[in-house]
């Protein structure tokens, strides 16, 4: 153990716990670091700088989701400002410091980085509304500028400044430095897990902005050892009135946000109940109770085991349980699997969808293409409705690699159904519907396709089938009278699928679906567009 510590202080010659300084014979300690029992302040200060630089930094992508999405526009813009703000932090905290190295100014500044929370904690739903008129990543870097620069370059100039507040001899200039790193780095990890595990999940975005707020606050109150009603005001203003305005619409009846999404369920005039994942500009599920269809390519999902005679359904995205619902009724003999990644999506198909398992319905919590690679169950038809709660699609799961495993663990006579959703086309091509299917191509013998409004379904077939087989099986079909209808108007527009030779083929080693999603999105992504997907 003696050699340990010895070993120690020879790598390490100040304590991060304790915030000690080991000795040194030429340099008296009380001459070159400032260690009197104010330094725990200071401490205290980079330390929670960085906790809630990275609070700050995840609560974005949280508050931005539901404008932008989560596509790698959004992520980049976020990222790449916060360096920013905070390279311009470290260089201004750093000439300031060493031009008035006052802790008094230290403690103003962080109580200025408090203010700008405050006020984005009370005006950033509408500020981001009003932002995203200006698209995806134009949005979302103006957003990201105006809501986390000014507090993140505020918060960047502490540690500069701490570490010349802290040093009076550049002799252990080093050390201190060192130490002050490691303290804020230390917060910022904290902050990342506490952040992602505990304050976004558990009390939600809005709530976890204004923990950040009264924290600041309560630091800044410290540490300028001022007991002023000015600052009284403050804490009573962020509690009295950073209230989260909750149900933005009239019509919705729940609204709640879970560790993916901010989920909302309303009422429509007709008395159907739609569940929006993020955003309003699409809904993610629907539920009519006086009917299982719904009018929408949710109906024509069920073509596919019509198409395999099918027992096992796996479904990949269930969402609130549009489709495991019809399932259901339509396909009373078949066994479904349905796998959703978001619990709180789970609840809500449960509790207003009126989703119950059964020994005939397994709903399973968890990743589509995780749970696939782990299951060793095949399946007669395995359905595909996987999205960000927007527009984006995990590109994870349009990959060759990932439709290897789908084949993989379908029945010779399997069937593989997915929806693309496709609003928009570029020079007469549905970029995104080119590129999955190409993909699918490269795996799948035969391709057929179904044509809609914003969503494509493509159909794939393990073993070789042929088109005029399969609109036959549809116009046989003798079950259902709702389902006959969609099954002989589905028999009309199915069609083979032909990939465009100059399509892209999407793998895990290069899957520019973020890039594609967004050209298709360019130019009309207003909420006076399209309302599902």
């Amino acid at each position: 153990m003696e050699k340990l510590i010895s070993l120690v202080s020879r790598l390490y010659p100040s304590s991060i716990i304790t915030g000690s300084v080991f000795r040194r014979k030429s340099i008296p300690l009380n001459k070159s670091v400032d260690t009197t029992s104010s330094c725990v302040d200071l401490k205290i200060a980079v330390f929670f700088s960085g906790a809630i630089i990275m609070v700050l930094e995840i609560l974005g992508f949280r508050i931005l989701a539901p404008y932008f999405g989560y596509s790698v526009y959004v992520s980049g813009s976020l990222i790449g400002i916060v360096m920013v703000a905070l390279s311009l932090g470290y260089y201004l905290g750093g000439q300031l410091a060493d031009r008035k190295p006052e802790r008094a100014l230290l403690f103003k500044l962080i109580f200025l980085a408090d203010v700008h929370v405050i006020i984005i904690s009370l005006v950033y739903i509408q500020l981001i509304a009003y932002l995203a008129k200006f698209g995806v990543v134009y949005g979302s870097i103006l957003s990201s500028v105006i809501l986390f620069g000014p507090a993140m370059v505020l918060l960047g100039m502490a540690p500069p400044f701490i570490i010349k507040l802290m040093t009076k001899d550049t002799s252990v200039v080093g050390s201190v430095a060192g130490d002050i790193t490691a303290i804020g780095t230390v917060g910022s990890i904290i902050g990342t897990f506490g952040a992602t595990f505990v304050l976004i999940p558990k009390l939600g975005s809005h709530a976890t902005l204004i923990l950040c707020s009264i924290t600041l606050l309560l630091i800044a109150v410290w540490g300028l050892e001022i007991r002023k009603r000015v600052y009284g005001i403050f804490i009573i203003a962020i509690l009295a009135f950073n209230i989260y305005p909750g149900k933005t619409e009239s019509n919705i009846i729940f609204q709640n946000e879970s560790p993916y999404n901010l989920i909302k369920v309303s009422q429509e005039n007709d008395g159907s109940l739609q569940m929006k994942l993020n955003t309003n500009m699409w809904f993610h599920s629907i539920f009519k109770p006086d009917g299982a269809t719904v009018n929408m390519y949710f109906d024509y999902l069920n073509t596919a085991p019509i198409m395999a005679d099918a027992k096992d359904i796996l479904i990949l995205g269930m969402g609130g349980g549009t489709s495991v619902l019809q399932k259901q009724l339509f396909f009373q003999d078949a066994s479904v699997d349905a796998v959703e990644l978001d619990p709180g999506v789970i609840e809500v198909g449960r509790k207003y969808f009126g989703l119950k398992e059964s020994s005939k319905l397994h709903i399973y919590e968890g990743d589509a293409r995780p749970f696939l690679q782990n299951s060793e169950k095949k399946y007669d038809v395995i359905e595909i409705d996987v999205y960000h709660g927007g527009v984006y699609a995990p590109f994870y799961i349009m990959t060759k690699e990932f439709f290897t495993t789908v084949y993989e663990h379908m029945k010779p006579n399997g069937v593989v159904v997915m929806n693309v959703l496709s609003p928009y086309q570029e020079n007469n091509r549905l970029i995104l519907v080119d590129a999955v299917g190409k993909t699918m191509s490269e795996v799948f013998p035969s391709i057929f396709k179904i044509e809609m409004f914003t969503n494509h379904l493509l159909f794939a077939t393990k073993s070789e089938a042929d088109l005029d087989y399969m609109k036959s099986k549809l116009r046989s079909y003798s079950g259902n009278s709702e389902l006959q209808k969609i099954a002989y108007s589905a028999s009309k527009s199915l069609s083979n699928y032909y990939p465009e030779e100059d399509a892209v083929v999407l793998t895990d080693d290069k899957s520019p679906v973020a890039e594609i999603t967004y050209k298709m999105m360019s130019g009309i992504y207003s909420d006076s567009h399209y309302s599902s997907h």
